[in-house]
């Protein structure tokens, strides 16, 4: 599918893959991978390289990048297996920063409720 990239305003870099057939505005780019490139891989460079793409926004009330200037945009691209191995060490960071955020969560709970005391 296409990797669809936000372009304009304060969530310029927001990436997803389309996993149908959908049309976009001018706000929402959709970027066509070639043979060469996984669409999981652009995401994760692009994730990882956002100020590479803000600094193409240029100077305006509403940061703004048009497809043209974002086609011109220079993505280091890996040989296949190096992109499905760096997807895979992604996934897997983010499924552990994801279960360390729940442990988080539940202790802080855990920590706050050794604070609230019986109210009758």
């Amino acid at each position: 599918g296409s990797v669809l990239l936000t372009c304009i305003g304060s969530t310029i870099g927001k990436a997803a893959i389309a996993s149908c057939d959908l049309s976009t505005n001018q706000q929402i780019n959709s970027l066509i991978c070639s043979e060469k490139i996984l669409p999981e891989y652009l995401i994760v460079w692009i994730q990882n390289n956002l100020e590479v793409i803000k600094k193409y926004t240029g100077i305006q009330a509403v940061p703004i990048i048009n497809k043209s200037t974002l086609a011109n945009i220079d993505v280091d691209v890996p040989f296949l297996e190096e992109q499905l191995k760096l997807v895979m060490v992604v996934r897997e960071m983010d499924s552990l920063r994801h279960k360390l955020k729940k442990k988080g969560v539940i202790l802080t709970n855990l920590t706050k409720s050794l604070f609230v005391q019986d109210s009758d």
